[in-house]
Order: C-alpha cells, then structure tokens, then sequence
C-alpha cells in the first residue's frame, strides 16, 4: 500500500507514528533533550501539516532516524553517532517473530 492511496486520517496516524519514532531516534541517538526534541517536532508539525499534500505524504517516506538526524541539525554519518545508530537500529530491526514494530 502507498501512503498515496490512503485517506486522510490514515495519513495523519502514519505521520504521528513518524514523529513518534523520530521523537524516540532524537532522544536515544542524539541525545536531545525530551523537552528540546518536542518543540523541534512542533516546529517540524507545524510546517508539516501547513504543507501541500504532496510534501506531506513526501514525509512518510523518510526514515525517523534520517529525520531525527535532519532536526537535530547532525550528520547521521559522523562517527560519533555510529554505536547509537547501530544500537537504535538493531532495537527495531524486523524480526520473524515480530516482523513490524510500530516504535
């Protein structure tokens, strides 16, 4: 299913779920602040939602931690994140017991 091809208040959930996960990525990967990582994904909401629908159901294609990464201004490459990538990413790899995790 294409993000495309579902309605509205489908969207919405999938990019609440979105600022969920980046939420979680800028805290655990980042290091932002929990209080600091809410107003940037208020900022990030606000701008989001006043946005063409196009831009919108662009944004469902990205990855939390890409976005999280993007909003805390760092460069997800920098060798200084690398252990917390691996560790955030290993947390929330798929598995064949659990093949999709929402957070």
């Amino acid at each position: 299913m294409q993000a495309e091809n579902v309605g509205h208040d489908v969207q919405n959930r999938l990019i609440e779920m979105l600022l969920s996960q980046t939420h979680r990525a800028l805290a655990e990967v980042f290091q932002v602040e929990p209080i600091e990582a809410q107003t940037l994904l208020e900022r990030f909401r606000t701008r989001l939602f006043s946005a063409p629908l196009s831009e919108r159901i662009f944004v469902l294609h990205h990855d939390p931690l890409t976005l999280a990464a993007d909003l805390a201004a760092e460069d997800l490459d920098d060798d200084k994140w690398q252990s917390a990538v691996q560790r955030y990413n290993a947390e929330r790899a798929p598995t064949f017991e659990s093949p999709f995790q929402m957070t």
